[in-house]
Formats: structure tokens, C-alpha cells, sequence
């Protein structure tokens, strides 16, 4: 703007110096005295000394009065625009700007103000969610005051977070990388021993992004719960028998399973066991049981209690049956070498017999492969117990 001022004002300057010199030419031409010519030329040199220093008297003037008030403005609501709401203006030079000054200022408090106030009322409330909000011409992030306390983020590394919103954006991208299992928008944080859940809706719209962040702890946890009690057995806190057949009805029906078999566990001599030591060791033997069981295939494996001291579990996946028939034999070897205490100071390796029965591509009758599996024990145990029997499935 200053530029087409000066452009302009020099124009006007230069057309002015030019009707003087023609005048004081054509004055020659038509034979005017010399002292007229002489005082004319003069009054030429006057005119443009004068024009020019008008010309930087008004350029310092337009400079001082309009153009550094303007840029001084158009700087003010760039940092406004970026979230710097702490920004106060303050222009001087006219009455204009002084006012346009006040209603920037104005403006800020009230958006401030209202921001505030919603923060205020999130408190009182006392919701437990938080909200934040970015755009993309924009480097810092708007936040509500509980953002920090939902997502675990220390107030120390959330401050730069706020100041650039790239470092934001990879800490949220972060967070929501993995969703907890069964559930939408739904992530853990905090630590594994005092997990956290939070539910985070992100909108991006038309530049600008809008995020809700909301604590769901308790409720998750109910549903944990409900599903705990639903589908795994209180005693050893593996699958039950109703939720071992959903999974494994789900799994004949819906893929191939490879390699695989349907394997039946019997834990030897447990009645004596449990008569001579009482129901509590008994239920301790158990407890230790299922969790050598559920040691016995860390990879594609569904482990189950059936009832009493029987369990069951189906493993597939693998590239050929001794394959499997090795990882029994290990299993075996694994339990030889890690006895428990006995209550009367001995110290004796759990014993158990297994039923293996073998998966056939086109399986989807649950209970004809747990009865396959049961003939393969019986088979086990009738051999001499504490070793497992094999069955094709017919």
C-alpha cells in the first residue's frame, strides 16, 4: 500500500515539475524579459525543493500514521489467530486505529472470557472429560484444563504439546494407535497395573479439528466384569466350558485350522489328592494346573476348564501333528521339572493325562471332536496315565 502511495505521490510531483519547466521554456520562446525568466526559474527551484520535502514530510507522515499501525494490526490477529489469546493490542497514531485497537481487545477477552466460563462450568460439572481443538493454519492446540489427567500426560510434556501442535498430534496419534478389543474409539492408558479408559471422538472439518476426551473407566471395568463372570471359571480364571465352545464352534465354522486337534486334559489321581489334603490345596492344585496348561501353547491356542479337575483346549495352526506331539512331550518334560510343595513338606510334579484328537478339514461339530478328544483319554489312561493317547477324528 505504501508503495502505490509513493508511486502515486511521485506521479503527481513529477507532472507538476514538468508543467513548471515547460512554462519556464515557453517563457523563452516568447522573448519574456530575462528577469522574469531568472525570477521564474527561481521560483522552479523553490517549487521543487518544497515538493520534495513534502514528499518525505507525507511518506514519514502515511508511514508512522497508517502503514506501521496496519502492520502492527495484521501481526496482533495472526497470534490472536493462533491461540495466542494473551495478546493485547495497543496502536497508536489516530483515532481509528486507537478504536480498532480497543474491539481486537474487546474481542479476546470475550472469547477468552467464554472459554473460561466453559472451562468453569466442565469443573463444576465435575465431568470427567476434556476437550481440545486445533487448525491447520494454526500451531497451538486449545485445551480444557482435565486434558492432561485423562490422556496421562504430566503437565510438564503437555505445555510444549499445547505450543506446537505437530508434537500433539504424534502423542495423540499415539494413544489411539490401538483400541482395546470390542470396543470403538476406546483406549488404555496409564499403567498396566492402574490401567485407565478413555473414549476419544476426533472431528476434522473444513481446516480445523475438534477432539472430546472422556473417561469410561468405570464403565469398561463393568463390562470386564460381566465378562469375567460370564466366560471364564472363578477358580483359575481361564475360559469356562460355555465360552470354550462359542470360541471354538466360531473357529471350526468360520476357517481351516491347519494342523490342529482338540486336546482333553485329566489331572491323575486328583480325588486322593484333594481327599488327603483338603478341598483348599485342592483348589490351589487346580489353580497351579490350569496355569501349566495355559503354558502349554503360547501361540493359536483356546485353554478352557471343563469341570472338576478336567480341561480342554484346541491349538492349530501348526505345519504337521509331530509337531504337536513334541510340544506334549515338552509339556510333559516341563512339569517333571517343576514340582510344587505339598502341604506335608514333599514336594511331587503335577500329574495329568491327555486326549488327543486330530482336526479334519470340514469339522463344525463341536461335540463330536470333544468326544473324540474324551476316547483318545480314556485310551491315555487305561495305558498307564501321565501321557497322552491319539484319535483321527471319524
Amino acid at each position: 500500500m505504501r508503495k502505490k502511495m509513493r508511486s502515486a505521490m511521485g506521479v503527481v510531483m513529477i507532472a507538476i515539475m514538468a508543467l513548471a519547466i515547460g512554462l519556464v521554456i515557453l517563457l523563452h520562446f516568447l522573448k519574456v524579459s530575462a528577469a522574469v525568466v531568472r525570477g521564474l526559474e527561481y521560483s522552479v527551484v523553490f517549487l521543487a525543493v518544497t515538493l520534495i520535502v513534502l514528499f518525505f514530510v507525507i511518506d514519514g507522515l502515511i508511514k508512522r500514521q497508517m502503514i506501521d499501525g496496519m502492520h502492527q494490526l495484521i501481526r496482533d490477529m495472526e497470534n490472536i489467530s493462533k491461540g495466542n489469546l494473551d495478546v493485547v493490542s495497543c496502536v497508536r497514531g489516530n483515532t481509528e486505529f486507537e478504536q480498532m485497537s480497543r474491539g481486537i481487545n474487546a474481542m479476546v477477552r470475550s472469547i477468552s472470557r467464554t472459554s473460561g466460563m466453559l472451562t468453569r462450568v466442565f469443573e463444576m460439572m465435575d465431568a470427567q472429560f476434556a476437550v481440545f481443538e486445533y487448525n491447520e493454519d494454526t500451531r497451538r492446540v486449545m485445551t480444557t484444563d482435565r486434558l492432561g489427567m485423562l490422556l496421562g500426560i504430566p503437565s510438564d510434556e503437555l505445555g510444549p504439546m499445547v505450543q506446537d501442535k505437530q508434537l500433539f498430534r504424534t502423542r495423540l496419534a499415539w494413544i489411539i494407535k490401538t483400541p482395546i478389543p470390542g470396543e470403538d474409539e476406546v483406549y488404555q492408558v496409564g499403567t498396566a497395573e492402574r490401567p485407565r479408559y478413555v473414549r476419544i471422538n476426533v472431528i476434522a472439518e473444513d481446516g480445523s479439528t475438534f477432539g472430546m476426551v472422556a473417561d469410561v473407566t468405570d464403565d469398561i471395568k463393568q463390562k470386564q466384569a460381566i465378562i469375567r463372570e460370564r466366560d471364564y471359571d472363578p477358580l483359575t480364571r481361564i475360559r469356562n466350558r460355555r465360552s470354550f465352545q462359542r470360541e471354538v464352534t466360531s473357529l471350526l465354522q468360520n476357517r481351516d485350522l491347519s494342523v490342529g486337534a482338540m486336546i482333553m486334559i485329566d489331572l491323575d489321581k486328583f480325588k486322593g489328592i484333594n481327599d488327603t489334603y483338603g478341598h483348599a490345596f485342592g483348589d490351589e492344585y487346580l489353580q497351579k494346573a490350569a496355569g501349566f496348561i495355559s503354558r502349554f501353547s503360547s501361540r493359536n491356542s483356546i485353554v478352557a476348564r471343563r469341570s472338576g479337575d478336567e480341561f480342554y483346549l484346541v491349538v492349530y495352526g501348526f505345519s504337521s501333528k509331530e509337531e504337536i506331539r513334541q510340544l506334549a512331550r515338552d509339556y510333559y518334560k516341563m512339569l517333571a521339572a517343576e514340582p510344587i510343595d505339598f502341604p506335608d513338606g514333599t514336594r511331587k510334579s503335577i500329574g495329568m493325562s491327555m486326549g488327543i484328537a486330530w482336526y479334519r478339514k470340514g469339522i463344525t461339530d463341536f461335540d463330536a471332536f470333544l468326544q473324540c478328544a474324551d476316547d483318545a483319554l480314556y485310551e491315555a489312561k487305561e495305558g498307564g496315565r501321565n501321557t497322552f493317547g491319539e484319535k483321527e477324528f471319524e
